[in-house]
């Protein structure tokens, strides 16, 4: 449907600059999310202990960038199934 909305054109544009540019920024957040002092020791403690009881729920995570809570959710069992960005479903 939305591929119609849009007249058939693709949603990304692969030979874009910025395409190039974000794929670059995406690949070293990945691999140095874990051990920036800022995710590592303020970030992501402080968005933790925000965290309601969300054990046996389903859960949305909007906006996950490389998922590293919907991750940690299911490495704690807290969730029945999480949705990243409401597009791709990780059932147990």
């Amino acid at each position: 449907m939305l591929a119609s909305l849009l007249n058939n054109k693709p949603l990304i544009n692969k030979n874009s600059i910025s395409f190039d540019s974000y794929e670059k920024m995406a690949e070293y957040y990945f691999k140095c999310v874990d051990t920036k002092p800022f995710n590592a020791y303020y970030e992501r403690p402080a968005t933790l202990s925000l965290l309601p009881g969300v054990a046996g729920k389903t859960v949305l995570d909007a906006g996950c960038a490389a998922g590293w809570y919907s991750k940690w959710l299911r490495e704690k069992e807290l969730v029945k199934r999480l949705t990243l960005e409401g597009l791709i479903s990780m059932n147990p």
